[in-house]
């Protein structure tokens, strides 16, 4: 399960689907791929699904 620690949400949301995009092209079965993602400034913790589609 990757997870992402950046200083704002719009660069953790770009870097996670990075992430989901390399699990998906390393399993073509996936259906979906789940990302904890953290800002340590305000210091909060989010978790995303990221599927096929978008």
């Amino acid at each position: 399960i990757p997870v992402e620690v950046k200083g704002t949400w719009s660069q953790k949301v770009a870097q996670a689907s990075t992430y989901a995009r390399c699990l998906f092209a390393a399993s073509p079965t996936r259906s979906f791929v789940p990302v904890f993602v953290i800002n340590h400034k305000s210091k909060q913790m989010r978790f995303l699904i990221c599927h096929r589609s978008g």
